[in-house]
């Protein structure tokens, strides 16, 4: 976990010694009031470079795909889970904002118009689809794989528009929340039992 966080840290690197270098040259307020716009561009930069290199580099998962395990397949989703987890403190400072949707749709999720992501832990973005004015609550987590027997199986995750899911909840991969309803916070929805219903609203910890 450390380790992780080094490596998040390290993005900031270039923005560290750039402000470094300003600092002499300009006063200590405007490099102040400089700062937010330098934190943005710098998530930007970060979050665009990732998603490109992830796109030339790595090949896309597929629904219903299944890889070995240390297969060179594998490998490639590995090095894409990389350069993912990259973007992942860029991420939480967007997240919540317009600007979060669209970093999640350069890295392949489909993101209705109005739908509002207050998360950053998705697993496969390609494999997420959020309809026209939904939202994912505060660290919602999307799984999009499993594992089983030394293999990994890739599957579709899908919000409805206008659905909730609630902060802290989590969807596993084929999970499938239809239009209109509502998921209750620190819920977890399961793939291939039916999801949950259109209008209908989750309660239970499980479905």
């Amino acid at each position: 976990m450390c380790l992780a966080w080094l490596a998040h840290a390290a993005t900031f690197v270039p923005l560290l010694h750039a402000l470094i270098r300003l600092a002499a040259r300009v006063p200590l307020r405007t490099l102040l009031l400089l700062l937010p716009a330098a934190v943005l561009m710098n998530s930007v930069v970060v979050i665009v470079a990732c998603a490109a290199l992830r796109r030339l580099v790595c090949a896309r998962a597929v629904p219903g795909e299944c890889l070995a395990i240390w297969s060179a397949p594998f490998a490639r989703w590995w090095l894409a889970q990389r350069l993912l987890h990259a973007a992942t403190v860029p991420l939480l400072l967007l997240r919540g904002s317009p600007a979060c949707a669209l970093a999640l749709k350069l890295f392949g999720a489909r993101v209705g118009r109005g739908a509002v992501v207050e998360t950053a832990a998705v697993s496969e973005p390609e494999l997420l689809e959020v309809g026209e004015g939904a939202s994912l609550g505060r660290d919602v987590a999307v799984v999009c794989h499993t594992w089983t027997r030394g293999h990994i199986r890739f599957d579709t995750v899908v919000v409805g528009a206008h659905a909730a899911v609630g902060p802290g909840s989590v969807l596993s991969a084929g999970a499938v929340v239809g239009a209109r309803a509502s998921v209750a916070p620190l819920s977890h929805v399961l793939g291939g039992r039916g999801g949950v219903p259109a209008g209908a609203h989750l309660s239970l910890i499980h479905i």
